[in-house]
């Protein structure tokens, strides 16, 4: 036997409760092992100084509680399972604390699958200024300054401004307000 093995059958060697060829075994290790020997007088010291200790009485409603306890614990009813979905469910909400934020998130969601859909369909949200300037556009090719079908300028071709790249013209002119104000001669 091993020392590990002989410190777990203390117990059962103090209180004599080993077979015959066991004990015989416990006895023999402990005359030749000094660390065996040593652990074994330090087990007794402590089992004599837990039996000098007084024995605590229980109360005397002790019994009757541990009764009622007992009691108590067969009648309740066995617990509800609970599904995966509603402690996710139960969770949120208590992490939530109050409807509001619910109803935030939900909010958040309802205007991000919006944004997606709005830009899946390809919906543009054009501003007054760029209105403005589509109307400018059509009103120079409605003048013959541009026409749709040609991205030259809108000489002949034996012109003799004729350019020897072909030009894209996409500029608008801005427009120009004047107000009442007056800057004095002043710029």
């Amino acid at each position: 036997m091993n020392c590990t093995t002989i410190e777990d059958h203390f117990s059962d060697y103090l209180e004599d409760s080993l077979p015959a060829k066991r004990r015989q075994s416990v006895t023999d290790h402990l005359r030749t092992c000094p660390n065996c020997q040593r652990e074994f007088d330090r087990f007794q010291q402590s089992v004599a100084a837990l039996q000098q200790l007084p024995e605590i009485e229980p109360s005397a409603f002790f019994d009757t509680d541990l009764q009622i306890q007992l009691v108590l614990i067969e009648t309740m009813p066995p617990p509800e399972k609970v599904t995966i979905l509603d402690q996710v469910v139960g969770k949120f909400w208590q992490l939530m604390g109050s409807w509001r934020w619910a109803v935030s998130i939900v909010l958040v969601f309802v205007l991000i699958a919006v944004y997606l859909m709005a830009t899946r369909i390809g919906v543009a949200l054009v501003s007054s200024s760029e209105k403005q300037s589509n109307s400018q556009v059509q009103s120079v090719e409605q003048r013959g300054l541009i026409t749709e079908d040609s991205d030259s300028f809108p000489f002949s071709s034996d012109s003799m401004f004729d350019p020897a790249v072909e030009i894209q013209q996409n500029y608008v002119f801005p427009i120009v307000t004047y107000s009442a104000l007056s800057t004095g001669g002043r710029l």
